[in-house]
């Protein structure tokens, strides 16, 4: 008996004890492809350039285009407060239509509120992100918003097309209008594996 047991063990240390291997040591790696299309844009208006940012005696503004929305960095560059009303702040879809805007983290169920103006002191900075409002739509899951710059095939039909904020900002009374457009320039599909 106990040479039965010995012989047992040696087999077993030898050959394992299973009679095949497991399944998830002779399944293959398993992939998934995912396509995404990443974009280039240029400055068209109010200066055109390859760079995203304007500079006058009033303002430097940096776009920063995003899939959802687009990010506006301001800085006031004059010795005077600046102000903006965001209820006349639009922006302007590749169709060339004004669009009303929800800014910064505004819940989308205040989406008809009116907003106050924001007052940006000398030197000040504002980073600010502007989305057109009826671009939030509510389904079954939720609220959920429309892209400006998707990250699917639609990305193709973009270049060449251009979007815009325009900024209405009050400065001592008068009001100087902005216009910060930019131009898709190019659409790069990427491939990437997880």
């Amino acid at each position: 008996m106990f040479r039965t047991v010995i012989v047992s063990i040696a087999i077993c240390g030898l050959w394992g004890c299973a009679a095949h291997k497991p399944a998830s040591l002779t399944t293959p790696e398993y992939h998934e492809e995912e396509i995404i299309y990443r974009y280039q844009y240029a400055m068209t208006n109010p200066v055109q350039q390859d760079g995203m940012e304007f500079r006058d005696e009033t303002l430097f503004c940096r776009v920063l285009p995003k899939e959802l929305s687009i990010g506006l960095d301001i800085i006031n560059v004059s010795e005077i407060p600046i102000s903006i009303d965001w209820n006349q702040v639009r922006l302007i879809d590749a169709d060339g239509t004004p669009h009303p805007v929800v800014h910064g983290m505004v819940l989308l169920r205040d989406l008809q509120r009116a907003d106050v103006p924001t007052i940006i002191m000398p030197q000040g900075v504002l980073n600010e992100s502007v989305a057109p409002t009826d671009y939030a739509y509510l389904d079954f899951s939720g609220w959920q918003q429309r892209p400006i710059f998707p990250k699917t095939a639609d990305a193709l039909d973009l270049q060449g097309q251009k979007f815009g904020v325009a900024v209405p900002v009050r400065i001592e009374g008068a009001v100087k209008n902005y216009l910060f457009e930019i131009e898709v320039t190019g659409v790069v599909k990427e491939v990437t594996i997880r």
